[in-house]
């Protein structure tokens, strides 16, 4: 009788303990469910941001009296707005009110009126990006439950989804002040103002990068060792160094401004490509460190 009573003790323990790892089992694909929805929507919010960018640089181009940017500034609409769509459509991840004032702020920034002035539009612009930063990084840290548990995970993300995108903007705003000045050719008062901005910004761009570097080397070994790897294989700094020469040779250090604006808009944007590439591989790096965690 009593071996019969253990049998059946054992039989319900067994059970219960099944019943258990079936349970967390669960939580964890729905935590990892989630997680990755986090980052399917995060990389859609990023590509508007590019794309935001890009018509910052297309926009003050064409207001320098550059007509062939003119269908860049549609098309680059055009992907905003299907950005905006799809993260319409994902109200678990996404807060939706947060989501309604960026879009108004595009419908100001995206509409182009006669009356517009270069520094109006670079400002709206800016402001705008900015707020698209704070969108990103806002939805990860609270939607990302493997990030909230995890400090190391939570001051690389901080990194990667701040300070390195807020970096990112740094060299867009480069661009788009060089596409103004390399378009509107002449150096006068009216163009002083966005040349002092520029050469503020693209004298410090190395310094602020190298800072970037410094914080990334403070985190856990296999976090830092994973984004410097990705950052040597990418050589940011040569990159960076190469666009300051191109601006301070051909456009701050001179009153005779030679070089194309097509070619300015393009080397800016090959470099920004190749960071936003290291953004996207930075977030996989990310994926791969948490997954020790979802268990």
């Amino acid at each position: 009788m009593a071996n019969n009573e253990d049998t059946a003790t054992t039989l319900k323990l067994v059970e219960f303990s099944e019943s258990l790892l079936e349970k967390n089992l669960r939580a964890s694909i729905e935590r990892n469910v989630q997680r990755n929805l986090v980052y399917c929507v995060q990389d859609v919010m990023v590509e508007m941001i590019r794309m935001v960018q890009q018509h910052r640089g297309s926009v003050l181009g064409f207001l320098g009296n550059h007509c062939s940017f003119e269908e860049n500034i549609q098309s680059t609409r055009e992907k905003v707005d299907a950005c905006l769509n799809i993260a319409r459509d994902y109200p678990e991840v996404v807060n939706q009110d947060a989501l309604r004032q960026v879009n108004l702020e595009w419908e100001t920034v995206s509409y182009i009126s006669s009356i517009d002035t270069p520094m109006q539009q670079f400002e709206l612009h800016g402001h705008l990006i900015n707020e698209l930063i704070d969108f990103i990084w806002e939805m990860t840290r609270t939607k990302d439950h493997v990030m909230s548990n995890n400090e190391e995970l939570q001051k690389y993300n901080k990194l990667l989804q701040k300070d390195f995108l807020q970096y990112i903007e740094k060299v867009g705003q480069c661009r788009a002040l060089a596409t103004l000045i390399s378009a509107y050719r002449t150096k006068d008062d009216f163009i002083q103002p966005f040349e002092s901005k520029l050469t503020f910004i693209v004298r410090g761009l190395i310094e602020e990068l190298d800072t970037i570097y410094l914080a990334f080397s403070y985190l856990d070994k296999s976090l830092s060792h994973a984004i410097f790897s990705l950052l040597s294989s990418c050589d940011c700094k040569y990159k960076i160094r190469k666009l300051h020469e191109v601006v301070e040779n051909s456009i701050i250090s001179t009153d005779d401004i030679a070089i194309k604006t097509e070619t300015v808009f393009y080397l800016f944007t090959m470099a920004m490509d190749e960071l936003y590439e290291v953004f996207n591989k930075g977030v996989r790096i990310n994926m791969h460190y948490a997954e020790r965690t979802l268990l």
